[in-house]
């Protein structure tokens, strides 16, 4: 761990939380940190491993090494979840967006009496004047082509919730990186899980630093791959640009099918199911993962397709609102809890240590001392949590507790769903406040628990497609080979994500009262809302009177009421039969066919547009396994990275492609009128 290299990584990380909203919604160009892959880290180390390197040594300096590689990518990846889908694409939505509604509907807004219930401190300060802190933030407070003066940015408005906001998610994302330090030395060490993104970069930086070129780059397998997957992306995307240009198909339409048989438009997501489309990363990764785990992620939406049928024959509504509860979203959440006991059950000894070791107790394993530290830090910051959200903002204990423990749930699974199949965007489908008001009641709860419950779950995982936990579960995993103590990096990417924190809330902020939010896609001005249309939809479904005068009613959590949702009880009984059941057939015969994960994601539509490419990555694995061995199934690994080299360098070219047409025309490449949208899935 140099100094050059942390001084790189920390310096390239806050650039891209200072630009990374700029670049996506400011400029509206291919994303930066969109998913578990960002293209703004990987395409670098592919970029870097290409020319960097080797330029460094034509000038006769030091190459970079290996290790300090795992430094740079680790501090990159920490810092880039603030500027996507993990926080600031949503974030000062939630915050304004409240009071844009209530000026533009104040009859149903002053009826429901629905900010009375909100926390001020939750919410920006609009006393410094609507127009500029409410409009402004929508229209721009200048001519949205010009940056405007920081002075011109209403910062006062900001200046109460920021004080609540900010050491909040800080406390947050250290108790995620201690336990993420936890998890990692049960899961890389004694389950062996796959981890097949750290894998890549893993196969990536071998002998970087020892010679001019990676030891892959003299591969012929790597090249073929990488040949394949490069030309045809950069062939299909000049066809964006020029009509006349050929294409080559990666999408294979099959939608002839729902004309002979319409009620296959009933599945939820049966576009994907009918239009396989191939994605080199997705094809890549697949080939790095057991056999089991990209058969059940191939087969998820066919599985859920035949679910979606019979449930729509049965007149069952599986999707409701997005955050308002439904028996899909149940059913994911209980899937997720049988694999939260599953993991905890594999894992009990070490565990046990851990806990044991915390407190200064003896343990029978040995336990490190930095994951020791890692425990007592992580649970201190948990606890600090808990009290923020009691003191601050009046949330009962026991539902403060209740939501940071059902978060990191939901976070320690989505990563373990990351390190054994390499889904670069995993999308839990449930949110805390879904479960809290399922299991206890909206009555239980009052409208005052519940909004802030639903405001606290949509900042921190409605969207968490870039979270990061994942990030530092890689990061840890192909930085431990080049012996770099983990203790040290964690600290150090926490360190990272905290200024990146800062700095990224301040630029994006800044960024959208330049520009306007105006032209974001339909998302962030709608999630702004999502609370307050739950809430609403409460409010007129019950027949208690919630005043002031009715105590518990309104300030706070009310045993009496308690009344669990019968639906959410028999939906999430079944996903956590349904992952226990397959999570004991697998343990206890090693042929079974299928991984429970598959009903943690089927259905999502951030993971069926990948399901064909991991089924056709599981049919090559099996046929080379088969008839050639081991030996074989190695050889050909190259290949495969080629083909994930191939698509990550593809995306950062044509991302450079359209910041030069932008500054050139000032035209946004997603803006142009042979524009298709193949380029930002990249």
């Amino acid at each position: 761990m140099t100094a050059r290299a942390i001084v790189i990584g920390l310096v390239l990380g806050l650039v891209i939380a200072a630009v990374g909203y700029l670049n996506d919604w400011g400029l509206k160009l291919p994303g930066v940190a969109c998913n578990l892959v960002p293209l703004s880290v990987f395409g670098f180390l592919v970029a870097g491993i290409f020319m960097l390197n080797p330029l460094i040594r034509l000038l006769r300096a030091r190459q970079l090494s290996a290790g300090e590689w795992c430094v740079i990518l680790a501090l990159m990846m920490a810092a880039c979840i603030i500027p996507g889908p993990g926080l600031m694409w949503q974030f000062t939505d939630v915050l304004v967006d409240p009071h844009f509604n209530a000026a533009k509907d104040p009859a149903v807004w002053k009826k429901h009496r629905l900010l009375e219930y909100t926390p001020s401190i939750m919410l920006v300060d609009p006393s410094a004047g609507h127009e500029a802190v409410v409009d402004g933030f929508h229209t721009g407070v200048g001519r949205q082509t010009q940056f405007p003066p920081v002075s011109a940015v209403p910062w006062a408005a900001f200046g109460r919730t920021l004080s609540f906001w900010i050491p909040f998610l800080a406390l947050g994302m250290i108790a995620t990186v201690c336990v993420m330090l936890i998890l990692h030395g049960q899961w890389s060490k004694r389950e062996r899980l796959r981890y097949p993104v750290a894998e890549f970069a893993t196969e990536l930086l071998e002998g970087v630093g020892e010679s001019p070129f990676a030891r892959i780059l003299h591969n012929r397998l790597f090249w073929t791959g990488f040949a394949v997957a490069f030309g045809i992306l950069i062939i299909n995307g000049l066809k964006c640009w020029f009509t006349t240009a050929i294409e080559i198909p990666l999408r294979f339409d099959m939608t002839i099918l729902t004309t002979k048989w319409p009620k296959l438009t009933n599945i939820y997501g049966w576009q994907f199911l009918f239009n396989p489309t191939i994605f080199f990363v997705g094809l890549g990764f697949a080939y790095f993962v057991s056999s089991d785990v990209s058969f059940s992620v191939g087969i998820s939406h066919m599985v859920f397709a035949v679910a979606c049928l019979v449930a729509v024959d049965a007149d069952l509504p599986i999707r409701g609102h997005y955050i308002g509860g439904s028996i899909w979203d149940y059913q994911v959440f209980g899937s997720y809890l049988g694999m939260t006991l599953t993991i905890l059950y594999i894992g009990r000894r070490f565990y046990g240590s851990v806990l044991l070791r915390t407190f200064w107790l003896q343990a029978r394993d040995k336990v490190e001392g930095s994951v020791a530290w890692a425990a007592r830090v992580g649970l201190l910051a948990a606890a600090a949590m808990v009290v923020v959200l009691n003191q601050v903002l009046g949330l009962d204990w026991m539902l403060a507790a209740f939501f940071v423990v059902l978060t990191g749930m939901l976070y320690m699974v989505l990563t373990r769903i990351n390190v054994e199949t390499g889904l670069i965007i995993i999308q839990p489908k449930w949110q805390a406040i879904e479960v809290i008001a399922g299991l206890l009641g909206f009555v239980a709860l009052g409208p005052n628990m519940f909004i802030i419950l639903a405001i606290l779950s949509v900042v921190t995982h409605i969207d968490p497609r870039s979270c990061l936990m994942p990030m530092v579960a890689n990061s840890l995993r192909f930085s431990e080979p080049k012996g770099l103590r983990l203790g040290k990096l964690s600290a150090w990417m926490t360190l990272a994500v905290l200024a990146a924190l800062v700095v990224g809330m301040f630029a994006t902020i800044y960024v959208q009262y330049g520009f306007g939010d105006a032209g974001h896609f339909w998302w962030a001005p709608s999630v702004g809302n999502f609370s307050y249309e739950v809430l609403m939809q409460n409010l007129s479904n019950v027949n208690v009177p919630f005043t002031r005068d009715t105590g518990a009613s309104w300030y706070g959590f009310s045993w009496a009421h308690i009344q669990p949702s019968k639906m959410f009880l028999s939906s999430a009984g079944v996903g956590l039969a349904l992952v226990l059941v397959c999570s004991f057939l697998r343990l206890r015969f090693p042929r079974w066919p299928i991984h429970p994960l598959l009903f943690l994601i089927w259905g999502t539509d951030t993971v069926t547009p990948l399901c064909f490419s991991f089924l056709l990555g599981w049919i090559i694995k099996s046929f080379v396994a088969r008839f050639g061995g081991g030996a074989v199934f190695k050889r050909y690994k190259p290949f495969f990275v080629g083909l994930v080299a191939g698509e990550l360098l593809a995306g950062i070219t044509w991302a450079v492609v359209g910041l030069i047409s932008y500054l050139l025309t000032g035209i946004p490449i997603s803006n142009l009128p042979v524009f298709t949208g193949d380029i930002p899935r990249h």
